[in-house]
C-alpha cells in the first residue's frame, strides 16, 4: 500500500473537548479545518501472485471518520500498461485474474457522504507458475490397421499431477487418474482405420486445474495410392464479391503413385474450385490454393472441404455483407475454467470476444453457471474488427452447486462452453477388516477368507472393479507367474459418501503359499514350509496389502497337553544358550506326558521353527543352522520321542531378560509336517 504524506507541519491544539488540526503553508501561513477531515482509503497491503490465479481485493479497511463511505471504485492498470477493470468496480471486495507477469497497480478511490475523496495503491507482483510439462513421443508412420504405441512422460509443477488425457484427432481416446504422482511415464496403443495424417495428443493437469499438452503426427500408410489432405490456411472472413482463397496440403501416403482431382466445395456438395490432374509420388506431397468467387447474397457462415478422392479436410469462412451495419459478437475461451473446482472456489475464467461484424456494436457478455443460470454479465462495445479479453466475469460456488455442466459465456451472436465439475470426483478408499486363518486341509480350511471395507469419500456416485491380488512372496524355489490374473474380484457401485463391506476369496491359498518338498533335496514328505504371502486390494484409487500366513499344524485345541512350568537355561533361565542348544523341557499336565529332556539326551530329536524357517534338532539338543543372532524369534519347536510334545514359550512364565519377542506358554502334541 502506497501513503501520500504532505510535506508540512501538523499541530494539534488540545482544549477542552476541542481539537484543531492546521496545516502551515510554504510561507508560514496556517490553514486549519476545525470540523473534520476526509475519508482514508485503503486498498490492503501489496501482494505476490501466480500467473492465471485469481487476485483478492479488499477495500474494507478503508473509515470516515466524519461520515460514511458511499462510494468506492477500483482501477487496474496491468504491467503493460493497459486499463483493466475487476469482477466489481464498486464493491468494497473485488477480484481480477492476473493474466500478465510483471506488477499490478491497483487503486482504490473511496468517497464519503460529503464527496470527499480518497485514493491508495497496492502493488501486485505477478509471477510465472511452474506448471505441468508433458513430453509425447511416437511413430511418424503406421500402417492402416496396426497399433502405433505412443510414450506421453509427464512431470509436475508446483502441485502435483490429478489426471492424464489421450486424444486422437481430437477426439477422446483414453484417459487415466493418476492421484498425486510427481512424474509418470504413460502408454497408449492407438489403432489407425483411415490412411492419412493424424494427430494424437496427450495432456496431463495438476491439482489445481493447471495443464500441459503435447501433440505429435502419424501418417497412416496403405499399399495402394492414398492422397490425405490438409487445409492449411483461410483467407476468411471476406466481402461479398470477394475471392476466398483455401490453401491445403495434398500428401500420397500411400505406396504407389497416382494422379486425382482435388475440389473445394460447400458442405451441401456444391463445387467452387477444382484442380485437375495433382500427380504425386509414393510419400509426396504438394501445397495447393483453391478459389471461391463469392457473389452479392453470399453473406454468411459456410462449412467447406477441400477433397481428393480419398480424403477430404474441412474449414470454417465467413463472407460478410458488403455494407451490412450490423455488428457480430463472436466468443472464445482463452483461459478455460479448470476441469474440477471445490464448492466455495470462485470461477473466473478469460474469454476474447470480437466484433466481426461491419458496424460498431454494445452486447452483453454472459457468463452462465453449470444449471444455466446467469452468474455475472458486463456491456461491452466494440468497433468493428475489434476484439477484447474479458477477464471479470466470475461465479462464486456453493455446496448447492455440487455436478458436472458446462460453464458458457455468451455474446447476442454466439457462445463459449467448456465442462465444469464442482465437487470432489469419486474416490474408492480401501481398508482392512479382517481376514479367517487357513492352512492345510487335513486341519484347516485351505481358502482364505479376506474382508475390507469401500467408501467413495468423493461427492459423485461410481461404478469400479475392486481386485484382489497375490504381490509378493518371501522366498523359495517358486516365483509369481508376471501374467498372475487377478485372485477375486467385485464390480461395485457406490453413492457419494456410501461404503460397503465385502469378502474376497482365494481357494486354495495353503496350497498355492506351501514350499512342497518336490522342490527341495533335503526334504521327504508332503512339503517342507509355507511362504508368507502378500496380498493386496486394490480400486481405482486406492490400495491395502497385508501380510498373511498359513497355520502350520493342526488347531492348539486338538493338541493340547499342558503347560510350561519352566526352562533350564545355560545363560538366560530360558529356552536356547547362545550356541543354539534347546537345554531342557519340563511339561506338565498329564501325568503319563510328563517328561524331561536334558541336554545331549538321545531321546532329544525332531524340528525346530525359528522365524518360520524349520530347522532339525539332532541328538545332542542342538538346532542345526541357527546361530545367536538368528534367535529372535522362536516359532515353536517340536521334540520326538514317542508320541512327542511341542514346546511354545512364554516370557511371562520364566525368569531371566526377555530375550525373545514371541514366547507362547502352551505345550502341544506335536505332528509331522
Amino acid at each position: 500500500m502506497q501513503r501520500v504524506l504532505w510535506a508540512g507541519v501538523l499541530i494539534g491544539l488540545f482544549g477542552a473537548g476541542l481539537v484543531t488540526l492546521g496545516f502551515a503553508t510554504a510561507g508560514g501561513e496556517m490553514v486549519t479545518d476545525s470540523t473534520a477531515s476526509g475519508p482514508l482509503a485503503d486498498a490492503g497491503l501489496d501482494q505476490t501472485a501466480d500467473r492465471w490465479t485469481t487476485v483478492y481485493l479488499d477495500a474494507g479497511g478503508s473509515v470516515a471518520p466524519d461520515g460514511d463511505i458511499t462510494n468506492y471504485e477500483w482501477s487496474i492498470e496491468t504491467p503493460g500498461g493497459d486499463s483493466i477493470k475487476p469482477s466489481c468496480v464498486d464493491c468494497v471486495r473485488s477480484t481480477f485474474v492476473a493474466a500478465e507477469v510483471g506488477v499490478y497497480a491497483v487503486s482504490v478511490a473511496v468517497t464519503d457522504d460529503s464527496n470527499r475523496t480518497d485514493t491508495d495503491t497496492l502493488y501486485v507482483t505477478v509471477e510465472e507458475r511452474d506448471v505441468p510439462e508433458a513430453t509425447l513421443d511416437g511413430p511418424d508412420s503406421v500402417s492402416v490397421g496396426e497399433n502405433g504405441t505412443f510414450t506421453l512422460d509427464g512431470v509436475a509443477g508446483e502441485e502435483q499431477l490429478w489426471s492424464a488425457l489421450w486424444q486422437v484427432d481430437g477426439a477422446y481416446h483414453d484417459s487415466e487418474h493418476l492421484g498425486g504422482e510427481n512424474s509418470v511415464v504413460l502408454e497408449t496403443n492407438v489403432t489407425f482405420d483411415d490412411p492419412g495424417v493424424h494427430e494424437v495428443t496427450g495432456t496431463v493437469d495438476d491439482e489445481v486445474g493447471f495443464q500441459a499438452s503435447d501433440s505429435v503426427e502419424v501418417t497412416a500408410t496403405t499399399d495402394g495410392p492414398h492422397f490425405a489432405v490438409a487445409v492449411t490456411n483461410t483467407s476468411t472472413p471476406v466481402f461479398e464479391g470477394e475471392s476466398l482463397f483455401v490453401n491445403a496440403t495434398i500428401s500420397n501416403v500411400g505406396g504407389k503413385s497416382a494422379t486425382q482431382s482435388v475440389w473445394l466445395a460447400h458442405d451441401d456438395g456444391t463445387v467452387l474450385d477444382v484442380l485437375e490432374g495433382v500427380s504425386l509420388e509414393a510419400g509426396e506431397d504438394e501445397n495447393v490454393m483453391l478459389e471461391w468467387e463469392t457473389d452479392a447474397g453470399d453473406a454468411g457462415a459456410y462449412d467447406l472441404g477441400v477433397h481428393s478422392e480419398d480424403d477430404t479436410d474441412t474449414t470454417t469462412a465467413t463472407v460478410e455483407g458488403s455494407s451490412s451495419g450490423e455488428p457480430e459478437f463472436l466468443v472464445e475461451y482463452l483461459q478455460s475454467p479448470p476441469e474440477r473446482v471445490d464448492p466455495g472456489e470462485t470461477v473466473q475464467p478469460t474469454v476474447r470476444v470480437t466484433n466481426n461484424g461491419s458496424d460498431e456494436g454494445t452486447q452483453a457478455v454472459t457468463l452462465v453457471d453449470i444449471h444455466g443460470t446467469p452468474a455475472a454479465s458486463v456491456d461491452l462495445t466494440l468497433e468493428a474488427g475489434a476484439d477484447e479479453d474479458v477477464t471479470t466475469l466470475s461465479w462464486e460456488t456453493t455446496e448447492s452447486d455440487v455436478g458436472v455442466g458446462n460453464l458458457s459465456v455468451y455474446t447476442e451472436d454466439d457462445q463459449a462452453s467448456e465442462e465444469l465439475m464442482v465437487g470432489s470426483p469419486p474416490s474408492f478408499e480401501v481398508g482392512y477388516e479382517g481376514h479367517s486363518d487357513f492352512g492345510p486341509e487335513e486341519y484347516w480350511n485351505d481358502t482364505l477368507y479376506y474382508g475390507v471395507y469401500v467408501e467413495n469419500t468423493g461427492d459423485f456416485e461410481d461404478t469400479q472393479t475392486i481386485e484382489f491380488n497375490l504381490t509378493d512372496w518371501d522366498w523359495g524355489h517358486k516365483t509369481i507367474p508376471s501374467d498372475y490374473q487377478p485372485i477375486d474380484e467385485k464390480e461395485l457401485t457406490l453413492e457419494a459418501g456410501e461404503f460397503e463391506l465385502i469378502d474376497f476369496a482365494w481357494k486354495e491359498a495353503a496350497h498355492e503359499l506351501a514350499i512342497h518338498c518336490d522342490d527341495l533335496w533335503f526334504c521327504s514328505g508332503d512339503f517342507y514350509q509355507f511362504r508368507r504371502g502378500y496380498v493386496e486390494v486394490t480400486s481405482d484409487d486406492d490400495r491395502v496389502d497385508r501380510q498373511v500366513i498359513p497355520q502350520l499344524g493342526p488347531p492348539p485345541e486338538e493338541r493340547m497337553l499342558g503347560f510350561i512350568e519352566s526352562w533350564r537355561g545355560s545363560t538366560l533361565d530360558a529356552e536356547v544358550d547362545g550356541e543354539g542348544f534347546v537345554d531342557a523341557i519340563v511339561v506338565s499336565g498329564d501325568e503319563n506326558n510328563t517328561e524331561d529332556f536334558d541336554e545331549g539326551s538321545t531321546d532329544v530329536a525332531g524340528h525346530a521353527y525359528v522365524n518360520n524357517t524349520r530347522h532339525f534338532i539332532g541328538p545332542d539338543g542342538q538346532i542345526e543352522g541357527v546361530g545367536d543372532n538368528q534367535l529372535e524369534k522362536i516359532d515353536e519347536v517340536c521334540f520326538g520321542f514317542g508320541d512327542g510334545v511341542m514346546g511354545d514359550i512364554s516370557d511371562e512364565d520364566i525368569d531371566g531378560p526377555d530375550s525373545l519377542p514371541y514366547m507362547p506358554q502352551n505345550a502341544y502334541r506335536c505332528d509331522e509336517p
